[in-house]
């Protein structure tokens, strides 16, 4: 059951989806500001989602950290590289909010629901 609906404010959709992406952006941004000296981090945009990728810096490989909902800002954990988790674990905006406090570097964060869902 989705809590909160981003486009209460009037917003558009279109507008609402460019905020998350600007958002989920900001997200990636501070993930390597945070991990900078373990991972490397980045984003490729679906249709739907988000992937949010990790690398390690001392090699080419590279994971799903998570996924981002682009409609309402739900992070999921990965089911497998290419899909999500069904079940929000957390909300990008209280994410965010707390200025990642509670994140870690490799996800163990997305099993511990970080705020009511």
């Amino acid at each position: 059951m989705i809590r909160r609906i981003i486009n209460s404010s009037g917003e558009s959709p279109q507008q609402t989806t460019q905020m998350t992406k600007a958002t989920i952006n900001e997200f990636v941004a501070r993930l390597n500001n945070k991990f900078s000296d373990e991972y490397k981090f980045s984003v490729t945009f679906g249709g739907k989602n988000a992937r949010v990728i990790y690398s390690s810096l001392h090699n080419d490989t590279r994971y799903c950290y998570c996924f981002v909902r682009i409609a309402d800002g739900a992070v999921l954990k990965s089911a497998s590289w290419k899909s999500p988790a069904g079940v929000a674990r957390a909300w990008l905006t209280d994410v965010m909010a707390t200025n990642l406090e509670g994140v870690d570097s490799i996800g163990g964060w997305r099993y511990r629901c970080l705020t009511n869902l």
